[in-house]
């Protein structure tokens, strides 16, 4: 065999292996790469301080001592139904067997929601 054959032979091995490496190892890869290129054109900015408004407190207390009112409640693999926040009996097309909430209800009726927000897809 020629030293030509032998080289193209070693040639064909050593891409034949790292092609198998690549086939492998290709979803790491690939997630390397997007990762790589959102760093390269989304650049982090600096934390930046956020500043709440307290608004007016019932007890009189000083804006240091009171806590922030914020609820934020985030659920998993819940449908938008599932509810009785989201549900009107008087509808026709209400579900009659959604899970009663009393507690989400008078929360939702004396605060502000975001009744546009829908994932259609289930994995987290």
């Amino acid at each position: 065999m020629s030293r030509g054959a032998k080289w193209g032979i070693g040639i064909l091995a050593g891409i034949l292996v790292v092609g198998s490496l690549a086939y492998v190892y290709r979803m790491e890869i690939l997630l390397e790469g997007i990762a790589i290129a959102v760093k390269r054109r989304v650049p982090v900015g600096p934390y930046q301080e956020v500043s709440w408004s307290r608004g007016a407190d019932p007890q009189a207390r000083e804006p240091g001592e009171r806590p922030p009112n914020i609820v934020l409640i985030l659920a998993d693999d819940q449908s938008w139904n599932s509810t009785s926040v989201q549900m009107d009996p008087a509808l026709p097309n209400s579900k009659s067997d959604y899970h009663q909430t009393p507690s989400l209800e008078t929360l939702a009726a004396s605060g502000m929601r975001f009744i546009n927000g829908y994932s259609a897809s289930p994995i987290c």
